[in-house]
């Protein structure tokens, strides 16, 4: 499941200035000759004047492209989310609101996984030196979403410190696959047998779990 997204925010900024101012002076000179009371004199008043008128403008404009990809790579999963914009930066901010997932399944959906086990015995003794403990085990697929699932079982490795020799329906004891139907169980046979030194097998472990993750070596 691929879903692709791109777009585009355009930003214009404008910025206007203006302003004006005038200076204005004024120049008095009296001029003229009185002789005993005989003459005249003369004033002159001048006045000066100048001013400056700005306008300026200046703008600005660009674009932010912003691209995102949700994609999920198991399929059958679905997802229902939100897709909401960012006031302050303008990028997509998601929600993941419902949907199902597996492998791990994701919070706020439905997990597509979920299993059961069951063994018929924990312990088993007093086994003849060259034969084998037989235990049986049921897996079960309890599915949320009620359909058929692969799931792994086997030994977890480091649980078995001393070597036992362990089978699962006669063959290898790790990462054995078993396709589930919903809510029916398969009966799994599992032997233990001595290794080259030790007698007794204590804290043996077993797990069922999603077949995209593998415990073996």
């Amino acid at each position: 499941m691929i879903y692709d997204e791109s777009r585009t925010f355009e930003v214009n900024d404008a910025t206007e200035i203006s302003f004006e101012f005038e200076i204005s002076t004024s120049v008095a000179n009296e001029t003229g000759l009185v002789v005993d009371g005989i003459g005249g004199k003369t004033k002159v008043e001048q006045t000066f004047s100048w001013g400056l008128n700005v306008n300026t403008s200046f703008s600005n404009s660009n674009s932010k492209t912003t691209g995102y990809t949700l994609a999920d790579n198991d399929i059958g999963d679905y997802f229902t989310v939100d897709i909401k914009k960012d006031a302050t930066y303008g990028t997509p901010v998601f929600t993941t609101k419902s949907g199902a997932s597996s492998c791990p399944y994701e919070k706020t959906t439905v997990p597509r996984e979920q299993v059961s086990l069951a063994v018929d015995k924990q312990v088993i003794a007093n086994v003849p030196m060259n034969d084998p403990a037989v235990f049986t085990f049921t897996l079960g697929n309890i599915s949320q979403t009620e359909e058929t699932r692969e799931y792994l079982f086997g030994l977890i490795p480091e649980s078995n410190a001393k070597g036992a020799i362990v089978k699962v329906q006669g063959g290898g004891a790790t990462d054995r696959p078993f396709g589930l139907p919903y809510a029916q169980g398969q009966e799994v046979t599992v032997t233990v047998e001595r290794g080259p030194v030790e007698f007794d097998y204590t804290d043996l472990e077993f797990a069922i779990y999603s077949g995209a993750k593998t415990l073996g070596a």
